[in-house]
């Protein structure tokens, strides 16, 4: 979020009719459920009536600036995830042995 480019430049830098755009967090905290939201252009009272409901903050596909946008979950939220990790764990346990 802090990165060049910016989730807000996203429409501008994307040729494309159609975004896809997958947090890279761990978990869907604070940051997946409101600011990347309301970066991407979802009003703040929407994205706090939404999470107030305990509805998502996004609503799939959502037009933007002349776009289709797509929000996943994030990544870390993906079962598969935990092993994957687990995987570079082990792979790097048996280097040092």
């Amino acid at each position: 979020m802090d990165q060049d480019p910016r989730i807000g430049e996203g429409y501008a830098l994307a040729p494309t009719r159609n975004l896809v755009v997958v947090p890279f967090f761990i978990s869907d905290g604070m940051h997946v459920q409101e600011d990347i939201p309301m970066l991407l252009g979802e009003p703040e009272h929407i994205v706090r009536e939404r999470l107030a409901a305990g509805q998502p903050t996004w609503r799939n596909p959502t037009e933007r600036k002349g776009k289709l946008v797509w929000y996943s979950r994030s990544v870390g939220t993906e079962p598969l995830m935990a092993e994957v990790i687990l995987e570079r764990v082990r792979e790097a346990a048996a280097g040092l042995a």
